[in-house]
């Protein structure tokens, strides 16, 4: 096979869509998802000729999903193990590296049950409700910027004023407070910054900005304890996956500023050797259009 004639992923994703669009409902939308949420979630495949691809450029675009938003990952590993057969078929590749072996590197899918979420539409009436409860404030204003950030637990129950930078709209979370061991600057909207401003009211001499009523730390299952008194349906970490499942299908943001605004590792370590920002520009445009979405 000549090299110029080799298509590039992109190129192979519409000769696959082509291929099977005649099977697929007229206006379903099959073709469109297929290309836009390719497009969002396989980006650094996008240009890369088929025959190029390998299992390690498979894993990076599937990994900072598969546990985040589990259904979409699966779909993207299926489709884009689609357009593999479609290579292999027409001579362009020998191996699928979308296939069984990358199962083995990649984390093993939590049961929903244990991190219960909702369409990212009913989330707002959960802060409502949440709002109007009568819970200890700290606690629900603390909900409140778990919503609006899309952080983990432990780093807004944990938080402290001194990682508050009001004047440049952005709280530090150390190393030491995240999964990835490295410091992650969140950028702090309008509504995030009212939810601190009450919180001073509760603040406790220790420093932490959403103490329980005695000023200690809240528990642990504080948070979940408040949402499953009001039925609400999901649990505190589901909020990220609410968040994660409305960055990927609502907004033309890339992939990667949603996974940075989670606090995810994005790309390879030698890709993260070379990647100099932390986009704090762009992660502060799409967590404004959150907050304006949650408070619509």
């Amino acid at each position: 096979m000549e090299e110029h004639c080799t298509p590039t992923f992109t190129e192979a994703v519409e000769r696959v869509i082509a291929l099977h669009s005649g099977g697929w409902k007229p206006a379903g939308g099959t073709a469109k998802a297929w290309r836009n949420q390719l497009a969002m979630h396989a980006a650094p495949l996008a240009d890369k000729r088929i025959d190029k691809i390998t299992s390690g450029d498979v894993l990076a675009v599937l990994e900072p999903i598969w546990l985040t938003i589990p259904q979409m990952a699966k779909k993207q590993r299926h489709r884009i193990s689609a357009v593999m057969k479609w290579a292999i078929a027409h001579g362009y590749r020998q191996d699928n590296p979308a296939g069984d072996p990358i199962a083995a590197a990649l984390p093993k899918q939590r049961s929903g049950k244990h991190h219960r979420a909702l369409p990212a539409e009913e989330v707002p009436d959960v802060l409502a409700s949440v709002r109007s409860s009568s819970a200890w404030p700290g606690t629900k204003l603390a909900f409140e910027l778990l919503a609006y950030t899309a952080c983990r637990s432990g780093e807004v129950r944990l938080a402290t004023w001194p990682e508050i930078n009001p004047e440049k709209r952005i709280w530090t979370i150390p190393a030491e407070r995240t999964k990835t061991s490295a410091e992650h600057r969140v950028p702090l909207t309008d509504a995030s910054l009212r939810v601190l401003a009450a919180a001073k009211e509760f603040s406790a001499k220790s420093g932490l900005i959403f103490p329980s009523a005695t000023g200690r730390a809240q528990n642990t299952s504080n948070l979940s304890k408040l949402l499953l008194d009001l039925n609400a349906g999901m649990v505190p970490h589901g909020l990220r996956s609410s968040f994660r499942s409305w960055a990927a299908s609502s907004t033309n943001y890339p992939w990667e500023i949603a996974e940075m605004a989670l606090g995810h590792n994005v790309g390879s370590r030698a890709e993260r050797a070379y990647l100099r920002t932390d986009l704090l520009e762009k992660r502060a445009k799409l967590m404004q259009d959150w907050a304006d979405f949650l408070n619509h």
